[in-house]
Parts: C-alpha cells; structure tokens; sequence
C-alpha cells in the first residue's frame, strides 16, 4: 500500500493515520479517509537521480581502489568519451548538409512553380493572340493587323522581362552558393588555426587578415576594408552577411579549401596566416611527443619497404591510409574516412604534420605500424627457417 496506494478507495482501510513521533515534532506519515482514499503517504521510494551512461561509468570507476587495473579502465573510458564526441560531431555534420540539401530541394520547387506560372501565362497569350488572328479573317484585316502588332509587341517585352528576371534571380542563387563554399573554407581553417592558441581571435597573412568576435568572422584586406563577412551557425553552417570579394580574391579563398588536405599548404602559402607578420598571435606550441611519435612511424614504415622490396598501398589501416613511393622515401599518411592529410615525409627527409593532427593521432599509428613491423619481422624469420630447413 505504501508503495503503490493499494487500496485507494477501499471501505476495509478507510481512516488509518500513521504517526511518526520524536522528542521534537510529530510527523503523518499515511492516512487514509472514511472511503479509504490514501490522503498522505510519505513512504514512497525516490525516483533515482537521471545522469548520462558516461557520467555513471566515470562515477563508478572513481569508487573503484587506485590500482593500474584502475587506471587502465579510466584511459579505456576517455578514449570511448573522445569516440563518442567524435562521432556526436560528425553527426551534427551530417544534420547540417540534410539541411543544405533540403534548402536546395525547397528553392528548386519554388523555381518549378515559377516555371510553371510562366508556362501558363505563355498559354494565355498564346490563345488570345490566335482569337485576334481569328476576328482579323472575319473583319477589317488592316485594322486587327495593327493591334495583333501592338500585342506581339507586348508579348515580346513581357517575354523579355521574365527572362531577365529569371537569369538574375538565378545568378544571385548562384552567387549565393559561391558566397557559402568561401564562407566554409574561411570557417573551417580560423577553427583549426584559432584553435592552435590561446584566447586568440584574430589570424594575419601576407594579404588577408580574419577577425572573430562571438560567431561573427570578418575578412578584411592589409588596408582593412572589409571584403566577407559571416556567422557561425555551427552545424547549419554559415550565414553570409556582407561579400565584396573580387575574382582574385575569391581565387584566393578557394585555394584555402586544399588546407583540408594538403599538410604543405602553409609553407607554400601566406596569403591568410604568415609567421613573419607581426601580430598579437604566440608561435605554435611545439609538441615533442607528436613529433617523435610520427618519426618512428616513418621509420618503421621505411623499414618494411626496405625488407618488403615494394611499395606500401594499405587502406583503412586503422582508420589510416598509407601511401609509399620513391622505394620508401615519400610516405604519405592521409584519414580514411574523408582523405584529411595527418602527415607525411618527404625524399629529403623532411616531417610535415597537419595542424588538425593529435598525439592521440600518432600514439595510434604508431602502434599500427609497431604491430606491422613486428609481422614482417616473423614473416622473415620463417622464410629464413624454411630455408634451411631445404637444404638439410
């Protein structure tokens, strides 16, 4: 009955008071009236607390004995959070291209209809031009002449307007799309490069320089007028707001797009970030262990050229791609999932390492090509034991 009001309305427990008495206070804790209704009941069981799966984990594992059994569950649980983060973020992506395409599919219904209008006024004329051509045969042939003309000629300019009208509409449609692709590529490099430092709002180059207040960016030329400026809409992408941008500069910004994947882009270009300009930015963090960890994968991946006598062509190696030419001395490590460039050597033994890599990103390959050199190491010690096994 306490835990379910069993018996609400039942004659058999009609004016029951269960008091709970203390030196200080005198506290009801069930009582029903003369029909057996539950009219206080304090004894019910709390309902538990609502927290998330990843906070009960975290909860459970700090109960648990410092021990490394411990701090091995503790890593395991981070790295799953970071997946989850990961996969939460290219959901949010996901979300934001349907919307694109969705807006996209709403303007091409709405240019369907307007299509359709035009069609439909063509019609009207159409027939009322062949009811003029109709009375003409009937009556004063000169006459109607004269009005079918003056009505060919209204068509005509009508026609001419529509078509006008239609073409601008089409290129502001298409300068808008343009204006959004730029906005991207702006967007996505001042959220890898602004990322890189601390409380920094602004990045300076040889021609442009980004500013960024709250979620509003601003491209402003070296004199400082203001060529593009957008906001930050997160996962509905980027709202234009001002585009003065001429076709060089749009040139520009286009080329920005190869960022994504090219881990070079910065030292062969500094139209939009230069270390040699004098700005308010700190110089990158160096990270001792990303740096190691990426030069022992390129030698161990080196090493499995040299024994394997060929080049390297693995896929979704754990996530990675891995590309060899020259007999070992190119490699190129590049993301499966969207071909994003994560590092790569060069013949000279240059190290470039993309500015969107992580120590979590070489502490991985690392491993995979540890793993890796271990197996071509077994391979070569059997095909030696096979050997001379033969010439027993």
């Amino acid at each position: 009955m306490t835990q379910k009001n069993v018996g609400d309305n039942s004659p058999d427990l009609a004016n029951i008071k269960v008091v709970q008495k203390t030196p200080v206070e005198e506290k009801t804790l069930l009582e029903t009236n003369d029909k057996g209704t539950v009219l206080t009941n304090t004894l019910k069981t709390p309902s538990p607390p609502k927290i998330t799966a990843t906070e009960a984990v975290s909860k459970a594992l700090n109960n648990l004995d410092d021990s490394p059994v411990k701090n091995y569950l503790v890593q395991i649980n981070q790295q799953l959070t970071q997946q989850l983060q990961q996969q939460q973020g290219l959901l949010e992506e996901s979300q934001r291209i349907n919307q694109q395409l969705s807006q996209q599919l709403n303007y091409s219904q709405s240019l369907n209809q307007e299509s359709q209008k035009i069609n439909q006024q063509q019609v009207k004329l159409l027939q009322n031009y062949q009811q003029l051509q109709q009375v003409r045969d009937k009556k004063d042939p000169q006459g109607w002449q004269k009005l079918g003309t003056q009505l060919k000629n209204k068509v005509g300019q009508h026609w001419s307007s529509l078509n006008q009208w239609w073409q601008q509409r089409n290129k502001n449609f298409q300068q808008q799309k343009e204006d959004k692709q730029l906005a991207g590529n702006l967007r996505f490099f001042s959220h890898k490069m602004m990322g890189t430092f601390e409380d920094n709002n602004q990045l300076s180059g040889d021609k442009y320089t980004i500013e960024k207040q709250g979620d509003i960016y601003q491209l402003k030329s070296k004199q400082g007028s203001v060529l593009m400026k957008f906001q930050d809409r997160g996962v509905l992408g980027t709202n234009v707001i001002e585009s003065n941008l001429s076709i060089e500069q749009k040139k520009d910004i286009s080329e920005l797009g190869n960022f994504k994947k090219d881990p070079l882009f910065l030292s062969n270009n500094s139209q939009f970030f230069s270390r040699n300009v004098s700005s308010s930015l700190n110089p990158i963090t160096e990270q001792p262990e990303l740096t190691n960890n990426f030069k022992q994968s390129f030698q161990g991946l080196k090493y499995i050229v040299d024994r394997k006598g060929s080049e390297l062509n693995e896929i979704n190696r754990g996530g990675f791609n891995i590309q060899t030419t020259n007999q070992g001395k190119n490699i190129m490590i590049s993301r499966s999932d969207n071909g994003q460039l994560v590092a790569s050597q060069s013949n000279n033994g240059q190290l470039q390492i993309s500015p969107t890599s992580t120590v979590n990103d070489s502490q991985q390959l690392k491993q995979i090509v540890k793993q890796a050199v271990k197996k071509i190491n077994q391979l070569l010690q059997q095909n030696k034991t096979g050997i001379k096994t033969s010439k027993r």
